[in-house]
């Protein structure tokens, strides 16, 4: 039984009665009620929020019982009713102040008048010759300029300002005349930047309008890639880079070519810059006059502020106001003829489509800078006029008393975590989830995050995973567990072929698909800002309704940014946030900034990332303080050092958020710790006090967890016995024969029995895909032992996309062992041991690093070789995930040592793994580096707790750099990433990189090979596999000749009782595909026969391919 409450107005009222009426008994004037299940509420909810308005406020009450009632849903207007979904009898804006955006945003104006006035001078370059001729259509004139229109623009309002203050700027500004701007300074021709730099002597206010024009289309970088210049600025000074290293070249990466030299004059030569244009001066005039009274730039208090470097959130939201309305009008097919000087003959595009020449200079910039005014001021409004999670049961009742054991401790970080909801609006919030595996921490992360929402207003978030890749099974889990609708949380996934083949819906309409050829880039158009500024191959699943909000003007028309932004709850690989910093150009940071800033943040297994990656995390996670997220890390596995550098990340971003926000902020920082056995929380304005109640709580965390929990990873190492200097071949055979021997050892005492058959399946982990294939195929080749039969699985990146999607979904659904009884009715399992009489199978999956992270999958044993403490703490997560089991013998056996130290590499534990050439390991047999305690019982334990003293000279080898522990190793390896090395993460937070992208260039986020892309093709049924190269350089991206070659290879015979387990034929597969996507043949080869391959040095690869290896190279040496 449900009661509907509505507290419309207007003309919403009679939509609103038109709905309930269809559904409900209408008891009152504006009350219904009846009894509907869940999915008739949806409905309504949906049909409801499709004809709400501003006026629309509908209440939904469930009646629990005679004296009881809940508040269900509110569609509309929130403020119509209290937290419970009472009605007021009377109300004051009083008690709101503290959810209203307008009480922040103290520098509102400074953002608004920055981005407007940039806005008006940004595209000034465009009027030189060159850049006229390249866009006209008549001419055919030179495609690059030497210097790009930015930097030009950039010179030409320095020579505007020149030595004057910022209100004396103003002033002329708002008195501008035709010849206000007579010259500047010309780069290539008056000398170099060390003679006049466009930055370092303007008034503050001037700096940041300056920079915004400089930066509207990208931020500067050093161009590595370019001969004979200066040395790359090193990581070590970043302070002095803008004085001592930035130039016109971080701009314009062509302007010292030598091939441009000749058309550097030309480049300088203005047609007629938009000064000539009434209609500009009166756009100008006008804005100025406004920016002069509302700014009051003449005191002095205001004239001390670094409006640039001390002011981030002011910065960079003007920034994305600019480049928001810059990509906004630079996409109207319609020109505005009042914004155009009847005589100003200078254009800044062409059409997209006809090539014609489109917007006149001065409409353009009167343009951008009319919208990027409103856009300034509609980003205050924003998160009020977005959608909130609503009132959610899942969320807010209490573990039921049959769960309380196992699951009881999310109450008390729910409580926690809304005794701190007040605090949290002027302190911010960081919070550390550590509990364990199997705790249900996704649900909990939500519930924090909902009760940190009781004080804040604001009920939105965002969970970013630590994968590569995102499916839409993993994000629908997702919905499932936190049981929320597919209009309350969206999954934003890598492409469109990546959402077709996780949903794979039987007898899909077919979806046409078409590439338009350009003729010409955007650049030749001068219309970069058209750019699509989201990931081509993003998907975004979401299914409400598009609402308007108070960006909808400016974002309707890009259907993945709205979905995006749109959704209460998102979930995605952090790939998908992160280029609210890493995206440098092309207005990338847009989508991911506008979600950062209008919803929090949960990092899920943060310390998956690489050694490499941990730099742009800890940028993300300033950046989300710096945009006013509260961000909860949860990971079982949390290593000190990085749990420090990203609480230093986050306080430095919250203060950048507290100047332009909170008034009198003291400076403290709001921080929480949970797991299974513990909740607490403080606030810290110093990184000591923090530090130590981080170390305390995990002190905690340990003794807690040495008490409670039996071991249910036993770890025990197995010796290879090798002479130095073994061939290769020798190798792999060795560790084959190890390998299968283990493998039955450990089935004997880790099986399920059912009748006269008894099954395992285990993990074989190995650290390179190449080596991993050459050891499968060696065991392969050995005979299982009498009455066995042992069935080979090999699992890595390197298939194409179709085959190691229905490879995943098979381990995906035998490896879910939470009812281990149902392994028996497993298809895959039950036709193995059908077609097989043997009593023992052994079901074993070869895996490279792959199978560590993103696999909720559950195996009886595994046997790593070794490259990390974490990847063997990982791998352990993967053994007896699902089941309480409590071993009796060693479920994990380690290899003493790994391939690399096997072959007489000199750096073993890499790549993946901590080692490199500075920081090495004094031994490579695990015997030697590993403490008995240490892999006896293997947990988190060690990854969690930072060896005392990781100075002290007794933890090296001879007083040098080479450790004589592989754990000491790690942690030292981090800290020296992240806090202690010269070049480390720090340098974000304490040296003021960010008005170049410079950092993000030199420690790139995924930073990889250039891969290609082939595709294992077939064109009917009778036709043979074949591998096509396409060639991704030109657009639209063709297929081609490729430089790797690819080898079918033919597998030797078998040994007896050794067998493949899977069937991977490209033909069975893709033909399944055919038939449930509704699709050809080629269609299915083009869409979902990618695999990426990377080519070194540029020399002809060689690659071997088999159905049940994959993409695979011989061994090196």
């Amino acid at each position: 039984m449900v009661t509907f409450v509505a507290e419309c107005e207007k003309k919403s009222l009679n939509r609103t009665r038109r709905v309930l009426d269809a559904f409900a008994n209408r008891i009152g004037s504006r009350s219904w009620q009846t009894v509907i299940t869940n999915e008739g509420l949806h409905a309504v909810k949906k049909l409801l929020r499709k004809t709400a308005s501003k006026n629309t406020a509908v209440s939904c009450h469930w009646i629990r019982s005679r004296s009881r009632s809940e508040l269900v849903w509110i569609v509309g207007n929130r403020k119509k009713f209290n937290s419970e979904g009472m009605v007021p009898v009377n109300y004051t804006d009083a008690v709101m102040d503290s959810f209203i955006d307008k009480q922040q945003w103290k520098t509102a104006s400074t953002i608004q008048y920055a981005a407007a006035i940039s806005a008006l001078f940004h595209d000034f370059g465009k009027a030189n010759e060159l850049f006229q001729n390249k866009i006209d259509p008549s001419k055919k004139a030179n495609r690059f300029e030497p210097y790009r229109h930015e930097w030009i623009s950039l010179r030409l309002f320095q020579s505007f300002v020149g030595d004057k203050t910022d209100a004396q700027w103003l002033d002329e500004l708002s008195q501008i005349s035709p010849d206000s701007i007579s010259d500047c300074f010309q780069d290539g021709v008056d000398g170099n930047l060390a003679d006049n730099h466009p930055l370092l002597n303007l008034p503050p206010f001037a700096k940041l309008v300056a920079w915004l024009v400089l930066a509207h289309h990208k931020l500067p970088i050093y161009p590595k890639w370019k001969e004979n210049l200066a040395p790359a600025p090193s990581l070590r000074e970043v302070r002095g880079w803008i004085g001592k290293n930035f130039d016109a070249v971080w701009n314009s990466h062509n302007c010292k070519d030598q091939d441009q030299q000749a058309l550097i004059e030309q480049n300088w030569k203005l047609k007629e810059l938009p000064l000539a244009s009434m209609q500009w001066r009166s756009q100008a005039c006008m804005i100025a006059s406004k920016a002069r009274v509302k700014l009051q730039l003449w005191s002095q208090q205001e004239q001390d502020i670094d409006w640039l470097n001390d002011q981030l959130f002011t910065a960079h939201l003007s920034r994305l106001s600019l480049m928001l309305s810059d990509h906004h009008y630079s996409a109207q097919q319609q020109v505005t003829q009042e914004w155009r000087g009847p005589s100003y003959s200078a254009y800044a595009n062409s059409d997209r489509k006809s090539k014609q020449l489109k917007q006149k200079l001065d409409e353009h910039l009167i343009g951008v800078s009319h919208h990027a005014e409103k856009i300034a001021k509609a980003l205050p409004k924003l998160n009020g006029s977005l959608q909130q999670l609503e009132p959610n049961r899942t969320f807010t009742e209490s573990v039921p008393k049959e769960f309380k054991d196992k699951f009881g401790w999310q109450d008390r970080a729910t409580k926690i975590a809304r005794s701190v909801s007040k605090e949290s609006v002027e302190g911010g919030f960081f919070g550390v989830n550590m509990a364990s595996t199997g705790r249900g921490k996704t649900l909990a992360n939500a519930k924090i995050m909902a009760a940190l929402a009781t004080e804040t207003g604001r009920a939105r978030f965002s969970v970013a995973l630590g994968l590569r890749t995102l499916t839409l099974q993993t994000g629908r889990e997702y919905r499932e567990q936190l049981n929320l609708t597919d209009e309350e949380l969206s999954i934003a996934v890598g492409g469109v072929a990546v959402r077709q083949l996780f949903e794979n819906e039987q007898n899909r309409n077919r979806r046409e698909r078409k590439q338009s050829a350009e003729e010409q880039s955007n650049t030749d158009r001068g219309s970069e800002s058209e750019d699509e500024f989201l990931d081509s191959e993003l998907y975004v699943d979401y299914k409400g309704e598009r609402y308007p909000h108070s960006l909808s003007d400016w974002t309707r028309g890009n259907e993945r940014l709205e979905k995006l932004l749109l959704a209460p709850v998102l979930v995605s690989t952090i790939d998908h946030l992160m280029p609210a910093t890493e995206g440098t150009k092309g207005g990338k940071q847009i989508g991911a900034m506008l979600r950062l800033l209008t919803s929090d943040l949960v990092l899920d297994e943060p310390d998956d990332f690489g050694l490499k990656d941990l730099p742009a995390l800890c940028r993300l996670v300033h950046w989300s303080g710096m945009l006013g997220s509260r961000v909860l890390l949860s990971t079982a596995t949390m290593p000190p050092a990085l749990v420090y550098a990203l609480f230093q990340a986050y306080k430095e971003g919250w203060g950048q958020y507290a100047k332009a926000n909170i008034e009198k902020w003291s400076g403290k920082i709001v921080c929480a710790w949970f797991d299974e056995f513990t909740a607490k929380s403080d606030q810290y304005s110093d990184f000591i006090p923090f530090k130590e109640s981080h170390k305390k709580f995990v002190e905690k965390r340990i003794k807690s967890l040495n008490k409670n929990s039996s071991p249910k990873h036993k770890g025990e190492i197995i010796t290879i016995e090798i002479e130095e200097n073994s061939d290769t071949n020798f190798v792999i055979s060795s560790l084959a024969k190890v390998i299968q021997k283990s493998t039955i050892d450990l089935h004997q005492t880790h099986h399920q029995s059912s009748g006269d058959k008894r099954v395992s399946i285990g993990l074989v982990r190995m650290a390179n895909i190449n080596p991993l294939v050459a050891v499968a195929k060696a065991l392969l080749e050995l005979d299982a032992p009498e009455n066995s039969t042992i069935h080979y699985c090999i699992y890595h990146s390197r298939y194409p996309l179709a085959i190691r999607s229905h490879l995943e979904n098979k381990l995906d659904k035998i490896l879910n062992r939470k009812d281990p009884t149902k392994i028996w009715d497993n298809p895959e399992i039950k036709s193995q041991l059908e077609q097989h009489s043997q009593t023992d199978h052994i079901f074993i999956v070869l895996a490279s690093p792959v199978a560590e992270v993103g696999r909720d999958h559950d195996y009886d044993w595994a046997i790593i070789e070794p490259s990390s403490m974490r990847s063997i703490i990982q791998i352990a997560g993967r053994v007896l995930r699902h089941r309480d089991i409590t071993p009796t013998e060693p479920n994990i056996l380690l290899l003493n040592r790994n391939y690399s130290s096997l072959i007489g590499r000199e750096v073993c534990f890499t790549r993946p793994g901590f080692e490199d050439k500075n920081l090495k390991l004094a031994s490579y047999d695990l015997q030697n580096i590993l403490e008995q305690k240490q892999y006896e019982n293997i947990n988190a334990i060690q990854r969690i707790i930072r060896p005392n003293n990781l100075q002290d000279k007794k933890l090296y080898l001879n007083d040098q750099k080479q450790l004589l522990n592989l754990v000491d190793l790690e942690h030292k390896a981090l800290e020296e990433q992240l806090i202690a090395g010269e070049e480390a993460a720090k340098i974000w937070w304490r040296e003021d990189p960010h008005w170049c992208g410079e950092v993000q260039r030199q420690q790139r986020f995924r930073d990889s090979q250039k891969d290609e892309a082939y595709y294992l093709w077939l064109t009917d049924q009778d036709s043979e596999e074949e591998w096509r190269w396409k060639n991704e350089a030109v657009y639209p991206s063709k297929f081609g000749d490729g430089t790797i070659k690819i080898i079918d290879d033919k597998i030797s015979t078998l040994g007896n009782g050794s067998y493949f387990w899977f069937d991977l034929s490209a033909k069975t597969i893709y033909y399944e595909l055919v038939k449930d996507l509704g699709l050809n043949i080629e269609e299915v080869s083009n869409f979902f026969g990618e695999v990426r391959l990377t080519e070194y040095n540029n020399q002809q690869s060689e690659y071997k391919y088999h159905p049940n290896f994959g993409l695979y190279q011989a061994p090196n040496n």
